[in-house]
């Protein structure tokens, strides 16, 4: 499949953003598999993988509960990627 499938199946709404920040550096090495099972359980999967990685720049331990089974980094995707209705500022692009 496709990037840019994957990316749609995943609820992303920006695709090509969505490319730029799964190249960031901060995923280098993660499986894409666990991360994408993270993202889809995210509200908006677009702020949810903004998030993480800039969370990832400033905390690199968070790699690894960024990669982890999904029932243990479920929390974390729900977090930062809340629905948009919640009012939470999204990340500047």
């Amino acid at each position: 499949m496709s990037l840019a499938r994957r990316l749609i199946s995943a609820g992303f709404s920006d695709l090509e953003k969505g490319e730029r920040f799964l190249a960031a550096p901060e995923l280098d090495g993660l499986d894409p598999d666990r991360i994408f099972a993270g993202l889809q359980m995210a509200a908006n999967p677009d702020t949810a993988l903004q998030s993480l990685v800039r969370l990832i720049e400033k905390h690199p331990g968070l790699r690894e509960l960024a990669a982890a089974d999904p029932e243990v980094s479920e929390p974390l995707y729900r977090v930062l990627g809340p629905p948009k209705r919640w009012g939470i500022p999204h990340p500047a692009p």
